[in-house]
């Protein structure tokens, strides 16, 4: 058993954003030189990664809808381990509750945001069970804090243990995040937030708080055997793709795979001797130009699908295996080694939960087993040749709403699946290359 220090934090207002509040507790703590690890509760990549313009620390993932209850607590407990205080992200009063679900889980003390300017002093929002503390979140100033403070601490009972007042907004600061990103001065990011939410809280009681969480069960990190060498897989990451969940990385490595890092931008070819090629998401579209004028690293790309090479990619990572990517800036030419053209949309809805499967046996693994993932909205993909938004399903897919696309050793998809959340579809990632055919 290990000591895990945790705060589950929390919106409690329907319509309220706390995004701007979290960064803050992030960036305050990691000021004064805690070792912070930050977990989303759900599994979606987000790109950039905020948190780690913050705390220099990939904010990694947990949810109770695609990951049982004992891979969710290894996932944290290694992912927690080597850091000082482990801060999990999420909503509480949801519909389906999910985030209470993993509260529980996790025996996590809830620390609620609430934001101030959608208070009614008469009608304040329903308050978490058990909770341990509060955030009061846009207090126009000082005064106006301490006035709901009293009220907080009145009615609900719950100690204030941070304000937040926002001066300014945080718009320019969100496009330098994204223009550096992965590469983010993070001492001039959290200077830069700091200056703009004039945070206050109070350290030595949230620390007592977190301190109130039960151990955690340690995990065993088991090594893995190869008759042969161990596969290779040549992992995108630069700018243009840089969304990955880090438990899948970890969870690779420890299975004995050698990770080698690639960057779509620069690289003139794949590292030596690559198994599997895999392309998370991105901003593949704001650097769709520099993507085609790359042709060095496409030829690369497309002779190792050719040569029966096994290739994942899913959301902007797809549009690099296509035949052009189109943006508003016109039709960009990408590696062809898929027969279509990826299409980016112009606005993206939200990542939406689906149960799906792959509808064809993959190296992945089977075709109908069923697997939980959410689907981004970033990206439609047309036949080749197509320069027009596609109104039906490219023909080289095996599910009928073009989901997933399967061609040659190609397994493609508009989902965002956490490998270290479901082991069955990871153990095709430590496959050899001659028995999966």
């Amino acid at each position: 058993m290990i000591n895990l220090p945790r705060l589950a934090v929390g919106s409690v207002q329907t319509r309220s954003h706390h995004r701007d509040c979290l960064w803050a507790l992030l960036a305050c703590l990691h000021r004064e030189g805690v070792d912070v690890q930050s977990f989303r509760s759900r599994s979606c990549v987000s790109a950039p990664d905020f948190a780690f313009a913050m705390t220099g620390r990939s904010q990694r993932h947990l949810d109770p809808w695609t990951m049982t209850r004992r891979r969710c607590r290894a996932l944290f407990s290694s992912g927690a381990a080597d850091g000082d205080l482990a801060v999990i992200d999420g909503a509480f009063g949801r519909p389906r509750r999910r985030y209470e679900a993993l509260c529980r889980w996790l025996h996590l003390p809830k620390l609620a945001v609430v934001d101030v300017q959608q208070l009614d002093a008469c009608n304040l929002p329903a308050r978490p069970d058990d909770l341990g503390g509060v955030i009061l979140h846009r207090i126009p100033d000082t005064r106006t804090g301490l006035s709901w403070r009293l009220a907080i601490e009145s009615q609900w009972g719950t100690p204030v243990l941070g304000m937040v007042e926002q001066t300014r907004p945080l718009d320019e600061l969100v496009r330098r995040v994204r223009s550096l990103a992965p590469q983010t001065d993070q001492a001039e990011m959290t200077s830069a937030l700091l200056d703009c939410l004039r945070p206050k809280f109070d350290i030595d009681a949230l620390f007592n708080l977190a301190a109130m969480a039960p151990p955690m069960p340690s995990t065993k990190k088991a090594a893995g055997q190869f008759k042969s060498r161990p596969p290779v897989i040549a992992v995108a990451f630069d700018e243009a793709i840089h969304g990955y969940f880090p438990d899948t990385f970890d969870a690779l490595e420890q299975c004995g795979a050698d990770v080698a890092s690639f960057s779509p931008l620069r690289s003139e070819s794949l590292p030596e001797q690559s198994d599997i090629v895999y392309l998370g998401s991105g901003p593949v579209a704001d650097y769709a130009d520099a993507l085609a004028s790359n042709r060095c690293l496409q030829a690369s790309l497309r002779d190792h699908v050719r040569r029966g090479g096994r290739v994942y990619a899913e959301g902007g990572g797809v549009a690099m295996l296509a035949q052009a990517v189109v943006t508003p800036r016109g039709a960009h030419p990408m590696s062809g080694a898929l027969p279509l053209v990826a299409h980016a949309a112009r606005t993206a809805a939200a990542p939406k939960p689906v149960a799906t499967r792959v509808g064809c046996k993959t190296w992945l693994g089977p075709g109908d087993q069923e697997i939980r993932a959410y689907r981004s909205g970033r990206w439609h993909f047309g036949r080749a040749g197509q320069i027009a938004p596609p109104t039906e399903p490219s023909p080289v897919s095996c599910d009928e709403n073009a989901d997933w696309i399967v061609h040659e050793g190609v397994v493609a998809t508009r989902f965002h699946l956490h490998f270290a959340a479901s082991p069955q579809w990871l153990a095709g990632f430590l496959t050899p290359s001659e028995t999966w055919v």
